[in-house]
């Protein structure tokens, strides 16, 4: 049974892996697709750095994962794929108004995901401690 639960979590791990590749490229296509036009450097750089944020925070995240509970992880990685999904449909322009600015989802999203990532990882920390040696309390 533990075997089978370990080939399930990596599974998830590595579909968590690939969503995050595929939603930070995806991502900044849908970025520099709307940024076609605009000729700052400057600016297409910070955004581009603030749409990437969440998908790096989450990477080092999972980084610092491993002395997690395994439920704890599980959570962390669908995570990942929940932001990388939702990120997509997000840039895409499929559920933006007509009359919202381009830039303004490309602002509001990171955002978002970093809100998400913030609860999410506090909770699941505190609910999903391993359990540690009561000598080191």
């Amino acid at each position: 049974m533990k075997n089978k639960n370990n080939s399930t979590q990596r599974f998830i791990k590595i579909i968590a892996l690939v969503s995050l590749v595929v939603g930070t490229a995806g991502s900044l296509y849908f970025m520099f697709n709307v940024s076609r036009e605009n000729n700052s450097v400057v600016l297409i750089g910070l955004f581009t750095f603030w749409v990437l944020s969440p998908f790096v925070g989450l990477f080092v995240v999972k980084n610092f994962s491993t002395s997690w509970s395994a439920i704890a992880r599980i959570v962390l990685y669908w995570l990942m794929v929940v932001l990388a999904i939702g990120s997509l449909i997000a840039y895409s322009d499929v559920l933006t108004p007509d009359t919202a600015k381009p830039a303004f989802i490309f602002l509001v999203v990171p955002l978002a995901s970093w809100f998400l990532i913030v609860i999410v990882v506090i909770t699941v920390r505190k609910l999903f401690k391993k359990n540690s040696d009561p000598k080191q309390t």
